[in-house]
């Protein structure tokens, strides 16, 4: 006595809940489009009028803001993903030639290259 599956037993919904799968099947498959088509029409890449980076800022205010801003040759910071993050704001802000970006172990080498001047 073998027991075949069949279509009758493994649906055993009655014609209300099958409508409702084939509309929430139908639905996901219009939200999946619409999706694809957002992408394609550039809906990822919109550009949108954003307010300044956070590291922009920052270096806008070493620079602008502070008594020391005109004498500001570096900006140093301690760690290496700060080093990248900082590198972007310097090139998208237009603060190439007012400042460099240094991290604080180059400057600790830099230190202890240096010949000491005898005393």
């Amino acid at each position: 006595m073998s027991a075949e599956v069949t279509r009758e037993t493994f649906w055993q919904i009655g014609p209300v809940q099958e409508a409702v799968f084939w509309f929430l099947s139908v639905l996901a498959i219009v939200v999946f489009v619409y999706g694809v088509y957002d992408r394609i029409r550039g809906g990822l890449w919109y550009d949108y009028d954003e307010e300044p980076k956070p590291s922009e800022e920052r270096l806008r205010e070493a620079l602008e803001d502070t008594a020391a801003g005109d004498t500001i040759e570096k900006f140093v910071v301690a760690c290496p993903m700060c080093m990248t993050m900082y590198e972007d704001g310097r090139k998208t802000g237009g603060y190439e030639a007012d400042i460099e970006i240094v991290g604080i172990t180059e400057l600790l080498a830099e230190a202890l290259t240096e010949p000491r001047a005898a005393t």
